[in-house]
């Protein structure tokens, strides 16, 4: 019988081999035990079954879900196959749906508020969800969940979901239920310990740094950078042609400076026409934003974080989610880093389940080119 938590990952393509494993698998270090919890993510290919067909398995868990560009995981990780954590005891989990996240989501802000009101402790709980990406609803989404969880001090965590070179939709999903409109979520009560939640930066400022002065916050473009036409004033800045602009961009996103603190987003796209950034998360005018740079020194910065999430030995996880943007699992896989990360999680944090979407939720916030984390204790 497996302890409080088991992590699998299952490498094959084949969904039906992938999946039967994996439910024999948890029946096995179950020992009679019914799941609290089901996280899984795979591919967007195989997403539909996977998520069928393990509800159908386990009727009396919450299984909550999304696709992912890869699975990262103690087990093992890769961009095919399926990724399970199965925790069986000392969590209270209570769960819900936002659907049409572009249209109205925040009608919905009484269900989050009222599935609050289950949980019998607020404090050692999250509100762990994922959202159907490609859609610029992330920030609509973190303002329902604010003002369905005002009042009760329960953190965000999250993830956009994933895509892969062959899909064009990303999935989430909760019970069995597939959504490519949706937010899915689970309130989650850690009734062994503390959740700590940590966030890891690998880029660090730059010296060109700006103010955006004309944005279109809805659409996430950045006309004006301080009064002169985005593009034109960056090919100036940064002494490269328009054209090179997005791949530059690629290795090098912008920070937004907020709360003391500065903050990774992603450019997607550079409209050269009519002279805007396309960023992966809203900006606000008469923001700060700086240029990044990635660093050179990666193993320091994950034993950095290690340090950090364990205060030097003090806080032991049980079991972690990890969620690693897809841009920095790109980034790393062109390096050949992949392999030494998540060796590093495994070092540093044992039992851990990740996913690689296209966008992170943390402090009611939308990131980008971010690992962030969920421990519990």
């Amino acid at each position: 019988m497996a302890g409080r938590c088991l992590i699998i990952y299952e490498q094959s393509n084949n969904k039906e081999e992938a999946l039967k494993s994996a439910v024999e698998k948890i029946n096995e270090g179950a020992g009679g035990r019914v799941p609290e919890l089901i996280l899984f993510f795979s591919s967007p290919h195989n997403f539909y079954y996977h998520a069928s067909r393990l509800y159908e398995n386990f009727p009396e868990s919450t299984v909550l879900g999304s696709s992912s560009c890869i699975c990262l995981s103690s087990c093992g990780f890769g961009p095919t196959g399926l990724s399970v954590m199965a925790v069986f005891d000392g969590i209270d989990v209570v769960a819900g749906v936002i659907p049409d996240v572009t249209r109205y989501p925040m009608r919905y802000a009484k269900d989050i508020a009222n599935d609050a009101r289950k949980v019998a402790v607020h404090e050692n709980t999250i509100c762990l969800e994922f959202s159907a990406a490609m859609l610029n609803c992330e920030e609509i989404v973190l303002d329902t969940l604010r003002e369905g969880l005002k009042g009760t001090d329960i953190p965000v965590f999250g993830s956009s979901s994933g895509l892969d070179p062959d899909s064009i939709m990303t999935y989430v999903s909760l019970n069995g239920v597939v959504y490519n409109e949706a937010c899915v979520y689970a309130l989650i009560h850690n009734e062994m310990g503390q959740i700590k939640l940590v966030r890891e930066n690998m880029y660090r400022p730059t010296i060109v740094s700006f103010t955006v002065t004309d944005v279109d916050l809805e659409d996430r473009k950045i006309y004006e950078i301080d009064g002169k036409n985005a593009v034109t004033f960056l090919t100036e800045k940064l002494g490269i042609r328009p054209k090179a602009l997005k791949d530059y961009f690629s290795e090098h996103p912008l920070g937004r400076v907020m709360d003391g603190d500065v903050y990774t987003v992603s450019v997607n796209d550079v409209d050269i026409k009519n002279g805007a950034l396309c960023m992966a998360a809203g900006i606000f005018n008469r923001t700060k934003i700086v240029v990044m740079d990635p660093r050179d020194d990666f193993g320091t910065v994950w034993r950095d974080t290690a340090l950090e999430a364990v205060k030097e030995g003090e806080f032991f996880p049980a079991f972690s989610i990890v969620i690693n943007c897809a841009a920095r699992t790109e980034y790393m896989i062109e390096h050949r880093m992949i392999d030494e990360f998540n060796d590093a999680l495994t070092d540093n944090y044992r039992n851990f389940i990740g996913c690689s979407g296209m966008g992170e939720q943390m402090d009611f916030k939308q990131l980008n080119h971010t690992m962030i984390m969920a421990l519990f204790e």
